[in-house]
């Protein structure tokens, strides 16, 4: 009887086993809904224009993963701008939270860290720059969460 009941022990501790499995499987999945679908954006940098209109719109950030970008286009060749995530709230600004600066080319994409959902806010933007004078334009697309 005892190997009969031992069987029995084995069968439940492996149901348990999967049971427990299973849950962790729906728990990352709920963890990883975050706000991952691309937006486009367009920044103009230009000389004689004051410094707006170099944000993207503000997102909700829904979980503490990178942010993400990719720039798709520059308007002139080898030229380039350097890109770094932001806290969003109510106003036109970014609120600075000590995330990295990136610098991005045509074709460049890069996992942004920062620090949005550490500093207690909800919404991301990301602040851009250019790295040479003269009028031009970029294109790309965003995210502030990744997969």
């Amino acid at each position: 009887m005892r190997k009969h009941r031992g069987k029995g022990l084995k069968r439940i501790f492996s149901a348990f086993m999967m049971l427990m499995f299973v849950c962790a499987l729906f728990m990352i999945d709920a963890q990883a809904k975050g706000n991952v679908q691309d937006t486009g954006f367009e920044f103009s940098f230009s000389d004689y224009t004051p410094y707006t209109g170099w944000l993207t719109s503000p997102r909700e950030k829904k979980d503490y993963t990178s942010s993400y970008m990719k720039c798709t286009e520059v308007s002139k060749t080898n030229y380039s701008y350097t890109a770094w995530v932001v806290a969003a709230d109510n106003s036109e600004l970014g609120i600075d939270v000590g995330s990295k600066k990136y610098v991005f080319l045509a074709g460049s994409e890069r996992w942004m860290v920062n620090y949005v959902k550490e500093k207690g806010y909800s919404k991301a933007r990301i602040e851009g720059m250019p790295n040479q004078n003269g009028s031009y334009r970029v294109k790309g697309k965003w995210s502030p969460d990744s997969v």
